[in-house]
């Protein structure tokens, strides 16, 4: 072993847990993590990168693509219920806004017969 080069671990036990659980809270599995983690010496953002530019050949690992973290898709549902919610209210705006303008309007006319 060269004392002044990377390592690289050889086994999932040999390596840092901390590491592991980044890319596993990301999605991937344990073995396409310590794949991940083996090619690039260690490193949790170049592991990220390898998975993410190798994602093919990570699903041969044996574990389905990685997929956004929950709080992800539950932002997204979070904001389009927020966006219905604003339209709908838009819209009930727009209809009161309508009906008083119709209002209106029938009361000019009606002033103006009488």
């Amino acid at each position: 072993l060269d004392a002044g080069g990377p390592t690289h671990p050889s086994s999932i036990a040999d390596m840092d847990s901390h590491s592991l659980s980044a890319l596993t809270d990301l999605g991937f599995t344990d073995e396409q993590a310590a794949v991940a983690l083996q090619m690039s010496s260690g490193n949790v953002h170049r592991a990220v990168n390898f998975l993410l530019e190798n994602a093919q050949a990570t699903e041969q690992v044996g574990a389905p693509p990685a997929r956004p973290p929950p709080s992800a898709t539950t932002e997204r549902a979070e904001g389009d219920r927020a966006l219905q919610e604003a339209l709908a209210a838009s819209r009930r705006e727009a209809a009161g806004e309508s009906k008083r303008r119709a209002e209106a309007r029938q009361a000019e006319l009606a002033a103006a017969s009488a």
